[in-house]
């Protein structure tokens, strides 16, 4: 697998290689990306937005019930793309979770965060979602003293800690089970890898 941050910050179209197979992420709408990112819809970036025929070798593996390739694997690359594409990775490459909030706090408060832009001759719309988070990240930490900005950071860089339930062990799964699992999974990520981009309808 290429490297995903120690290469830096990214800009679309990118070119990268995921378990042996070269893949391009062509040049997508900065409102639709924010849109994406503020809902956490990593696999708008990747795998959806990837040219369905290179992607096809992939597509296949993840239905293979005897290949380690899994959503995880699509989870993990979608989100480390989106945190560099965002340029806010620098901390062990745990860009996704700051990222979605600042573009998730820029949205749900447009109208404040447009006027700050305005008000600082930056347009967050007509350039590159790495400089709309980055003026996103500067406005929400405007006038913080010490102690909220600490407080900021904090939940900024926080990881979700989920509740998890005791669960029967994979292998204690019937095989039924497991594709059903997978069934609803897929369904819940929009019925076909790649498949149709959501568009935002916030602008």
């Amino acid at each position: 697998m290429a490297e995903l941050w120690p290469g830096g910050p990214i800009t679309l179209p990118h070119r990268f290689t995921h378990d042996g197979v070269e893949l391009v992420i062509p040049e997508q709408k900065l409102t639709d990306l924010l849109y994406w990112l503020s809902s956490g819809q990593w696999w708008q970036l990747y795998p959806n937005a990837v040219d369905p025929d290179t992607m096809q070798p992939l597509k296949e593996r993840l239905f293979d019930p005897d290949d380690h390739l899994d959503m995880i694997h699509l989870h993990d690359v979608g989100t480390r793309l989106f945190g560099r594409l965002s340029g806010v990775a620098p901390k062990d490459a745990v860009g996704w979770w700051p990222a979605v909030r600042l573009a998730n706090m820029s949205l749900t408060q447009w109208p404040l965060f447009h006027a700050w832009c305005v008000q600082h001759h930056v347009d967050p719309i007509g350039g590159s979602l790495m400089t709309t988070i980055a003026a996103a990240y500067a406005w929400i930490r405007d006038g913080l003293n010490s102690d909220q900005l600490a407080k900021l950071e904090q939940e900024l860089w926080s990881t979700p800690t989920i509740a998890a339930a005791p669960t029967a062990a994979p292998e204690e799964l019937p095989e039924h089970v497991r594709q059903e699992e997978a069934g609803a999974f897929l369904a819940a990520m929009g019925e076909s890898l790649p498949g149709t981009q959501a568009l935002s309808g916030i602008f």
